[in-house]
């Protein structure tokens, strides 16, 4: 049939994001409450979309961190009953431009500053101290673009989703931002990392386990070639 347009196939070497549609669909990932729980953590990764909303969230009870959560979004952290907030972006035209942006937030407990976010590689002004509280076990797992799989979607792309169970230094954020480069899986810390270059039918594959997350009204369809960000390989180690 010469009306049939079959879509040509992505290069050799192509890099690949998921979309979420901002309505319905959401990743359930491996990383339970339990693995999370401690004294420090990282979270970041890269966005592309119109609506940053739980693009990471470990949400249970009167506990969560929340990465994209209100508008304008922000990261947000409750490790005692008390919430606190930090803006993602504070300059215009902001993180839900549809351009990618590299989003960060790093707590580390009974620390001054402990709690920073950062916007393509900038941030770490915050200088209010953490409580002395690690954080606790959550009965929940971590979600990518929901609310538990059922509210608060986020409308746009994700990839180079990394967690970390130590708070990344400012200079390692940075350097995240401007090399664009993948991880390789082992860094030290490292927990979970979905760059979402394969996938399994269920869901895609946490790099660090070799576990699958999974799918919440999505499947492989939503997979793209990405479109200008560029990642490279990483550096090898010397």
């Amino acid at each position: 049939d010469p009306s049939l347009v079959l879509a040509p196939p992505p290069p050799p070497g192509a890099d690949f994001t998921f979309a979420f549609n901002g309505i319905n669909q959401s990743i359930e990932t491996d990383l339970t409450g339990a693995k999370f729980a401690g004294d420090e953590f990282t979270i970041e990764y890269w966005f592309k979309g119109k609506r940053l909303q739980s693009a990471v969230r470990l949400q249970g009870g009167e506990r969560w961190v929340v990465s994209g959560w209100s508008q304008p979004p922000r990261n947000i952290v409750n490790v005692d009953g008390v919430n606190k907030e930090l803006g993602i972006s504070s300059t215009f035209p902001g993180v839900q431009d549809g351009l990618w942006h590299h989003v960060a937030l790093t707590w580390k407990r009974n620390t001054t500053g402990g709690f920073q976010s950062y916007y393509d590689g900038d941030g770490g002004g915050n200088s209010e101290k953490t409580p002395d509280v690690p954080f606790p076990v959550v009965d929940a797992k971590v979600f990518l673009g929901s609310f538990l799989g059922s509210s608060e979607y986020l409308e746009g792309m994700l990839d180079e989703v990394a967690i970390w169970n130590r708070a990344l230094s400012k200079d390692e954020i940075k350097a995240h931002y401007q090399s664009k480069a993948r991880l390789f899986g082992f860094e030290p810390g490292l927990i979970a990392y979905y760059p979402f270059n394969d996938f399994d039918t269920v869901g895609p594959r946490n790099v660090v386990t070799g576990q699958n997350a999974r799918f919440i009204n999505m499947s492989g369809a939503q997979q793209q070639v990405q479109d200008g960000l560029k990642l490279t390989d990483p550096q090898p180690i010397r």
